[in-house]
């Protein structure tokens, strides 16, 4: 979960600590005693929210010292409660005739212990066999909402109430029994209606388009041979939905919940009827993490290196569009240097840094979504304190001086190095002690003598090495001097005037090739002799050490320079001091290269670029030529050209030796791979015949001539154009669009299209192939036309399809009933679902159009008579109320949206005695 560090104020050698938990555990949290990992148990925030954590940290002294601190843990809320129902609701209603529409029958509640969206609480029905009830999917209030007629004495209805989580959804149900005690019977539809007022919904977002969202209830689903026309009026941002004939609502496109995440659509109901009914559909977008974390710019550090550990360097923060994400970090690669929080992305010093081991520290940050891993990484530099002394090479230095020294001559020099830079590695040598026979060069650390020395004596003089940080740092040594008679030494001179070596240009730096020798090596002291390169401008690219080996600094190149020639030299050192005036000895040096296969072949210039064909051409016709160099000799040389990428077909071929492309064949799946395109790359390679080889590529555009290709040429994709349009349709109206295409499924820019076999009712736009209506039609006169469309381009090539053309009868007609008004009589003793009567009305069209629906409107409602909206059929539902002698209605017949008709029905009671 999270580690906490200790460090000692002052530096202690033992830095070992132990950690432990001393309250607020509740036997969910446990520390690692020796590096401080915090870890838990799976928490309960619905059971405790907070926790606080008592953390003691003490050390191996004797005795022992502690600190103690306190820890706050925040348990964040996940979407893991479905909502309660409450105990209290009923088990079982009445609904009876007493209960008018619409009436309050009960209030659903349920509760979700979690917090934020994750606790709201929708409301909806998902089982209502009668059609009559809505719910209010805020509050939870159950209504009595429509009066449909129900066969059964009860039934049971199914509400589920789910929260408002924006990942997971939980849901939970709740069944209650209706009893159905009322009396209503027969045929009772009204106008059409929506079985929900409010629908509330969600789908996650990322789905392909067309996935079902939810079945839009209508009382359709009571009355099934009503048919209704579902459309989306208001809300629908970017057409994200639609409404499918099976009134399923799905998505017209994949939905982003980081784009919109709420929906409300207004749904509208049409259908063989005066009214419409609309209803609204609230659609929640459930995120999905779909979307990688991003870093904002992250800045470089500076940091001292004397910073405490446990020490706050900086806070990483990652950015997600996805909604409630829980990002975890951690550094990656492990560093040793510094630790960063799970889940906050504080970064602090777990180790103590130094300068002169490590100045700069790349920090690598990887951030965890649960689903995309990203990467970034900043750089701490680290800044120096004067926290080294100057050291010195030895601690006791020990010189023999000659009798011939003489005042002011170096008789030998002392070294030291500081780790530290700037200022605090800067340092000056000093004798404690004023010495009359000696001093130092404070700089240089060069020793001379100020006066001459006695024969056989041995001085001794401390000396001190002091930086210029803040605060100064110093180390001391010892110089030891004793004078001696000439020191006598065997002469080190070269073996040879001439040294020669063979060293391949690809030679490894700084690993010896050769060799230089020296007589006498075995009676000397090679630490007294100096061996160096006397032209400085060979120097760098060669060094010389003291025991004779050579070896390379540099890059050496054969194609550059194939032999080097320069003189070396040999210096004696006496007491750490080299005379450079005049070498002791000198010897000439040659190296020659050796030629490796280090350069590859270079594709020249004039080697072609643009290679066209065409489907005329013939095999072995030559496209063109590649040529190329390569620097290297004999076999290295020696270059051979291949087809590398791009020529899958063969359709062309190399000669390997010349690198004259040929033409092969042709081959249409080129083109066809890949429609609309005539230009590909095409990738060559010149490999020389080293060892290893050695290749470079050359590119090239390959383009097809598809103007003479017979795959362009025009066609139709359909055998036969069959169009259904209405007779009402207006003059100059399009009635469909023959679409030529090639191969490629393109349409020409230069094609012309005409029409045959023509009743003068139809023409066509010769550019775009748009077949317009010229002249009326008449669905009773005839129904059918045939002709041919053909379509040519430049080249006089032509494709040809045959159309026809069916027209449909529209609406024209209203019905007419029989007659203006209808008197039926009732007996008074008349049973219930009795017929009462028959209304009839005829329409001229034909077809569906002539098809007669009969309805009584919602304003004209009755309770005890129903009809039959096919045979028109008056029946009677209830008894006929006994304080009524007459009754009159309105019946309308239907045919279609638009043509209605009404008539008047009177009732009357026939009274027998």
């Amino acid at each position: 979960m999270m580690q906490i560090f200790a460090y000692h104020e002052i530096n202690e050698t033992d830095n070992s600590f132990f950690y432990h938990i001393e309250g607020g555990a509740d036997g969910l949290f446990a520390i690692n005693e020796t590096n401080g990992m915090i870890s838990c148990k799976e928490l309960d925030r619905e059971k405790k929210s907070e926790h606080f954590l008592i953390i003691s940290v003490s050390d191996n002294n004797m005795p022992k010292r502690a600190d103690v601190c306190t820890i706050r843990v925040m348990v964040a809320d996940e979407n893991d409660n479905a909502p309660v129902f409450s105990s209290t609701i009923l088990q079982i209603i009445e609904i009876s005739d007493l209960i008018q529409v619409p009436s309050l029958l009960l209030k659903f509640s349920a509760i979700d212990a979690d917090e934020g969206d994750n606790g709201v609480v929708k409301y909806y029905i998902k089982d209502d066999p009668s059609g009559s009830l809505d719910i209010d999917p805020d509050n939870g209030d159950l209504i009595f909402a429509r009066d449909y007629a129900f066969p059964k004495s009860e039934f049971i209805l199914t509400v589920a109430a789910e929260d408002y989580g924006n990942k997971v959804v939980k849901s939970s149900e709740q069944t209650l029994r209706i009893l159905w005690k009322r009396s209503t019977k027969g045929f009772l539809r009204g106008e059409p209606k929506f079985l929900q007022q409010k629908y509330i919904t969600y789908i996650a977002e990322g789905l392909p388009k067309n996935t079902k969202v939810m079945k839009i209830e209508t009382s359709n689903k009571i009355f099934p041979d009503v048919p209704l026309t579902l459309s989306i009026m208001e809300g629908n941002y970017d057409s994200a939905f639609t409404i499918d004939d099976d009134n399923y609502l799905r998505t017209a496109e994949e939905l982003d919940a980081e784009i919109q995440t709420l929906y409300t659509l207004k749904v509208l109901a049409t259908g063989k009827f005066v009214k419409s009914a609309e209803t609204i559909i609230e659609i929640r977008v459930l995120d999905v993490n779909d979307n990688a974390p991003s870093f904002p710019p992250i800045k470089d550090r500076q940091i001292s290196e004397s910073l405490p550990i446990g020490s706050h360097i900086t806070t990483i923060m990652a950015n997600d569009v996805d909604a409630d994400i829980d990002l975890e970090y951690m550094i990656n690669p492990p560093n040793k240097y510094f630790y960063i929080g799970r889940f906050t992305g504080a970064i602090y010093l777990k180790m103590p840094l130094d300068y002169e081991v490590a100045k700069a520290i790349v920090v690598g940050i990887q951030v965890f979504d649960g689903v995309h891993i990203v990467k970034t990484n900043f750089t701490v530099n680290v800044l120096d304190v004067n926290d080294n002394p100057p050291k010195f090479t030895s601690d006791l230095y020990k010189f023999k001086v000659s009798i011939n020294t003489a005042k002011n001559d170096i008789i030998g020099k002392v070294s030291a190095q500081d780790p530290d830079e700037g200022p605090n590695g800067e340092f000056r040598f000093e004798l404690l002690n004023d010495s009359e026979n000696l001093r130092i060069d404070s700089k240089t650390g060069e020793l001379r003598l100020k006066a001459p020395l006695k024969d056989g004596m041995v001085y001794f003089a401390p000396i001190k090495a002091v930086d210029r940080g803040n605060p100064k740092l110093s180390s001391f040594a010892m110089i030891q001097i004793q004078f001696v008679q000439n020191i006598i030494q065997h002469v080190a001179e070269f073996k040879k005037d001439r040294y020669s070596f063979l060293v391949a240009e690809n030679y490894p730096l700084y690993l010896p090739f050769g060799h230089i020798e020296l007589k006498n090596q075995t009676s000397f002291n090679f630490e007294s002799v100096t061996l160096q390169i006397l032209d400085k401008s060979y120097s760098d690219i060669f060094h010389l050490k003291n025991n004779g080996q050579l070896l390379l600094l540099q890059k050496i190149d054969y194609e550059f320079l194939k032999e080097y020639r320069f003189r070396v030299g040999l210096f004696i050192d006496e007491n750490g001091v080299t005379n450079t005036s005049k070498p002791k000895s000198t010897a000439s040096v040659i190296v020659k290269v050796s030629d490796v296969n280090d350069n590859a072949p270079t594709f020249n210039t004039d080697s072609t670029k643009l290679i066209k064909i065409d489907e005329q051409m013939k095999k072995g016709a030559i496209l063109g030529r590649l040529t190329a160099t390569d620097l290297d000799t004999a076999d290295n040389a020696r270059i051979h050209f291949s087809i590398l990428d791009g020529n899958q077909h063969g359709i062309i071929r190399i000669d390997a030796t010349s690198g004259a492309i040929i033409y092969d064949h042709w081959d249409d799946e080129k083109l066809y791979e890949n429609p609309g395109v005539n230009s590909f790359n095409l990738t060559f390679m010149a490999i020389d015949n080293g060892s290893p080889p050695l290749w470079s590529i050359h590119s090239a555009h390959f383009v097809f001539n598809v103007d003479t290709w017979s795959g362009s040429a025009p066609m139709f994709a359909v055998p036969v154009y069959h169009k259904y349009i209405f007779e009402n349709s207006a003059i100059g109206s399009v009635v469909l669009k023959a679409q030529a295409h090639n191969k490629w499924d393109y349409l020409g820019n230069n094609w012309k299209y005409s029409i045959s076999d023509n009743d003068e009712i139809f023409k066509i736009e010769s550019h775009t192939g748009e077949v317009f209506l010229k002249g009326d039609l008449d669905y009773e006169k005839r129904n059918n036309y045939e002709f041919m469309v053909t379509v040519k381009d430049a080249r006089h090539r032509s494709a040809v399809v045959p159309v026809e053309i069916t027209v449909i009868g529209v609406d024209e007609f209203a019905p007419v009933f029989s007659k203006s008004s209808y008197t039926f009589e009732i007996p008074i003793n008349a049973d219930v679902g009795q017929r009462i009567g028959n209304v009839y009305a005829t329409d001229d069209d034909i077809g569906p159009d002539g098809k007669v629906y009969y309805s009584i409107p919602d304003d004209q409602y009755i309770s005890f008579i129903g009809i039959d909206p096919d045979a028109g059929v008056l029946v009677l539902r209830e008894s006929f109320p006994i304080n009524k002698s007459i009754e009159q209605i309105t019946v309308i017949a239907s045919s279609g949206l638009t043509q209605h008709s009404r008539t008047t029905v009177y009732l009357e009671v026939r009274f027998t005695f």
